[in-house]
This record gives C-alpha cells, structure tokens and sequence, in this order.
C-alpha cells in the first residue's frame, strides 16, 4: 500500500509540473520582459506579420511595425548556435547585397543578453540589426520550434516565405527577390 502512495504522489505531482509548464508558455506576453507582442501568432505565409516591439544591443526601439514599407528579413538564432554561426557570414553578405534596395534584416537571438548578442556580433563582423531575446519572449511569441528560422516579410507586411535551417546564398536571393529586396 504504501508503495501505490508513493507512485500517486510523483504521478500527480509531475502531472502538476507539466500542467505548470504549460500555463506558462501560454500565458499572454505582459511587461515583465523587454520584448512586447501583438498576442504570440506563429506567422503564416500570405497573411500579415505580427508585430513586436523590442531594444537592438544598443537599447533602440526594433518594432516590424516601423519597418513597413521596407522588405523585411527577420531571422531568429543564438550564439550558441552552431549553424546560425555557420550561415552568419552569408546573411551579412545578403544584407549588404540588399540593404540599398531597403532590405532590413533583424536577427533575434533566443535567450541571449544584449551583451553576448554584441560581442557575437562585433566578433563576426555582423553590421545588421540584433535584438537580444533574453526571456525568449519574441522567439516563443512567433512559436519558433528550431533555430535557425527565417522569415521573409515583403513591403506590405506579409509574410512571403518561412524557413527553417541553414540557408544556401541562392535560396537567400530568391527568397529576398520575393519580398522585393
């Protein structure tokens, strides 16, 4: 008897942790992090992009909603990862590439201070826009499951393409050719 108590007790409490987990990624987006939200909608190709609103590394206001009227490649990463390491040279070509065509290109980093994302940055040469995610609110907001993923937003605010993984530079072009970068 005493054993079947015990298996209750851990049942319902690692019932209770999961349930707990759970609320918490589904909770809405409030103030206690840096990072605001329209409501957390994974983005869908052909419909509009939500919107968020978060500091670079250098603690200006990054909002998608300001960069309308400008295509827009928004790509979520980590320092620690190794592929999103892997293609950051190639994104940084592309961007130089398409930056006079008004191509904006914002790199949010899952989990990462605003440090780490600017010496990752300035260590790589990386001149394009990085907003630090600390509290991975962006990243859980847009229902990113695998880093890195890329989304490409076109100059009405639709989203045109969603990408997971490493990007080859000619999937890159075409894929800024789309949102007409």
């Amino acid at each position: 008897m005493p054993d079947r108590r015990g298996r209750l007790v851990a049942l319902t409490a690692t019932l209770l942790l999961v349930l707990g987990a759970a609320l918490l990624l589904a909770r809405p987006f409030g103030d206690s992090d840096s990072a605001t939200t329209d409501g957390g909608r994974r983005p869908v190709v052909g419909e509009q992009v939500g919107d968020f609103a978060a500091p670079d590394v250098d603690g200006r206001a990054v909002s998608l909603s300001a960069l309308r009227g400008r295509p827009v490649w928004l790509t979520f990463g980590a320092t620690w990862c190794a592929p999103c390491r892997v293609e950051a040279p190639d994104l940084q070509a592309a961007y130089t590439d398409g930056r006079g065509a008004g191509l904006a290109l914002v790199a949010v980093y899952q989990g990462e201070s605003a440090t780490t994302v600017r010496d990752f940055a300035t260590t790589l040469g990386l001149d394009y826009t990085h907003v630090p995610d600390p509290g991975a609110r962006v990243t859980t907001a847009y229902r990113v499951v695998g880093l890195p993923t890329h989304v490409f937003v076109d100059r009405q605010g639709a989203v045109r393409a969603i990408d997971a993984g490493v990007l080859a530079p000619e999937l890159i072009k075409a894929r800024i050719a789309e949102i007409g970068g």
